[in-house]
């Protein structure tokens, strides 16, 4: 629609002004409108089979027992869902995660940090091409 009103525009003008800056303004909003919100992508390096290192400072450790987030000297684990369950069946989800573990369960961790956490568990899982379902 807009193209045919430049092109009108310029047809009574006599000119070809508007119909060449309309094209790249529209490309440019189109692109600015459709893309999508930037999500980090992890890298990984496998350290050990079931540990996985990221450059951002992390590691992600899986077993058939545990499941452990570590950054620096703060750890958060899960553990299976019940004693009676798979080995390796995990609830894992962004509501699930409570904090660090001891002996740093004390300090505070906001909703930003749990979803970044999550989001990193689940790439972590994905590179070592283990199947998870998100726990609701």
């Amino acid at each position: 629609m807009g193209a045919a009103v430049c092109g009108v525009i310029d047809h009574i003008r006599q000119s070809s002004v508007f119909l060449p800056i309309y094209f790249p303004v529209f490309a440019v909003i189109t692109l600015i409108a459709t893309r999508t919100p930037y999500s980090r992508r992890y890298k990984f390096e496998l350290v050990a089979p079931g540990v996985v290192r990221s450059r951002l400072g992390f590691e992600v450790r899986v077993s058939n027992s545990r499941l452990e987030y570590i950054e620096g000297n703060h750890v958060i684990s899960w553990l299976p869902a019940t004693p009676n369950a798979s080995v390796g069946r995990f609830n894992f989800s962004e509501q699930g995660i409570l904090g660090w573990d001891q002996p740093f369960g004390t300090e505070p961790m906001d909703a930003r940090k749990k979803q970044e956490v999550a989001r990193a568990v689940m790439s972590a899982l994905l590179f070592l091409q283990l199947p998870y379902k998100k726990a609701r």
